[in-house]
């Protein structure tokens, strides 16, 4: 296994040499990476020209990959790009695995109601001897029966990959790591130390909801680096049991209370009025 930036820990395979663009009418598409490995193929792309509500619109988009005469289709459910950006991200992950080719390739997008875009690609060998490896670490720490473990690690040059796992009591759920939903900023941010003292800042990452892993992302180690801590400052758990507690409003000034078998220190409240620009409902409204 090594990491790829921007992309996560893959076995050894082949991906896109270099970036490759197409045109059809007044829009155009750039294939920024294809990574084809044994466990599936990562494709990303970027679409240019769509203009008004075609940004939202639902599509279907069907990739075919050929050379010498075999193709492979992979073919996905509909989807909406949900954007009016100039420029419209699609990544795409699939279980369909391709042959180990390499050298040039054609790759056929096909988007409903927006064109059908064909490219000539190369695709390179990559592994260990091209990218990090990855490390195994499985070293843990538990605290109030929460155990979180950092599974695997990836020391690439553009940035420091950690594969982190939290494992929770029975029938309990973890609802973040690091911060609620995996909103990790600031204070809520992990934090990544060597022996000698030095800090590796976490990079924000857009948050993936509920989950127990997560890959977090710090700044590339400095060469002399050989030991390192992991710092996660909260672990969010939902817990089937109801349980309540009366808490006077506004506060003011720190207020301790106990939900359960957790105890809580209320610094402050504030009223958070409603954003209705926000992309999430449950943002859009009046807030506490």
């Amino acid at each position: 296994m090594v990491y790829l930036a921007d992309v996560g820990f893959r076995p050894a395979g082949v991906r896109l040499a270099a970036p490759v663009r197409a045109a059809d009418g007044n829009r155009s598409l750039t294939l920024g990476d294809l990574i084809a490995t044994p466990q599936g193929t990562d494709l990303t792309y970027y679409l240019t020209g769509l203009v008004g509500d075609e940004g939202y619109t639902p599509r279907k988009d069907v990739v075919a990959i050929a050379k010498a005469g075999e193709e492979r289709v992979l073919t996905r459910g509909a989807f909406s790009f949900g954007s009016a950006r100039a420029v419209l991200r699609r990544r795409i992950s699939s279980a369909s695995v391709l042959p180990p080719w390499t050298g040039s390739v054609a790759v056929a997008i096909a988007i409903t109601g927006v064109g059908e875009f064909r490219l000539a690609a190369e695709l390179r060998p990559f592994g260990p001897e091209t990218d990090a490896p990855r490390r195994d670490v499985n070293s843990s720490a538990t605290h109030e029966g929460i155990a979180v473990t950092v599974r695997g690690v990836g020391a690439a040059r553009e940035e420091t990959a950690v594969e982190i796992e939290v494992a929770v009591g029975d029938g309990e759920c973890c609802a973040g790591i690091g911060a609620l939903h995996g909103q990790r900023v600031g204070p809520t941010a992990l934090s990544l130390t060597d022996e000698s003292g030095r800090e590796y800042l976490e990079r924000w990452q857009e948050p993936g909801g509920f989950d127990h892993i997560t890959l977090a992302l710090f700044q590339p180690l400095h060469p002399e680096a050989r030991e390192l801590e992991l710092s996660v400052p909260y672990i969010f758990v939902e817990e089937p049991r109801t349980t309540t507690e009366t808490l006077p409003l506004p506060v003011t000034s720190p207020a301790q209370m106990q939900l359960g078998r957790y105890a809580i220190r209320v610094l402050e409240t504030a009223h958070v009025p409603a954003n209705p620009r926000a992309r999430a409902p449950h943002y859009q409204e009046p807030a506490l």
